[in-house]
């Protein structure tokens, strides 16, 4: 999914990132600024599908179970620490769809999803058969989205 945001050479410091090597963290301008080439000659996409992300975070090193959202720019693949933002719950299906209207973590809103998720808590309970998402609030990106079963 191509991102809406746009990056810069202070965002990508203290990024996590590899260009299909062993991952590293963006420590100066140079590696920023390689980082940024990409992206402004491949655009940036926000890796979602579930198996290329597992296989992502684990190129990066990271834990299977991050919350942080992952990029891919032509050959360069990089995480940056997005605790500078909100996100929101949000509930859709054929019909219709709400939101929680939250300005959470993202660790409150799978919380919430985790304990609420199948249940007649809220909003699950009129959407059950559609999608819950966690939607960035500054992005307005979704960077998580799971099935509410059916009963």
């Amino acid at each position: 999914m191509e991102t809406k945001r746009t990056f810069t050479e202070s965002d990508i410091i203290y990024a996590v990132a590899t260009f299909n090597a062993d991952p590293f963290c963006v420590e100066d301008d140079e590696q920023a600024a390689a980082i940024i080439a990409e992206i402004e000659a491949n655009g940036a996409t926000m890796v979602t599908d579930k198996e290329e992300r597992k296989t992502a975070l684990a190129q990066l090193d990271l834990p299977a179970d991050s919350h942080r959202i992952v990029y891919k720019a032509g050959g360069c693949l990089f995480s940056i620490d997005d605790d500078e933002y909100t996100y929101d719950v949000e509930f859709n299906n054929d019909v219709s769809t709400d939101s929680k209207g939250w300005h959470c973590s993202y660790e409150e809103c799978e919380d919430y999803i985790r304990w609420y998720n199948g249940t007649n808590e809220s909003y699950f309970e009129d959407y059950k058969g559609g999608t819950v998402s966690i939607r960035c609030n500054e992005t307005e990106e979704v960077v998580f989205e799971t099935e509410i079963p059916k009963p």
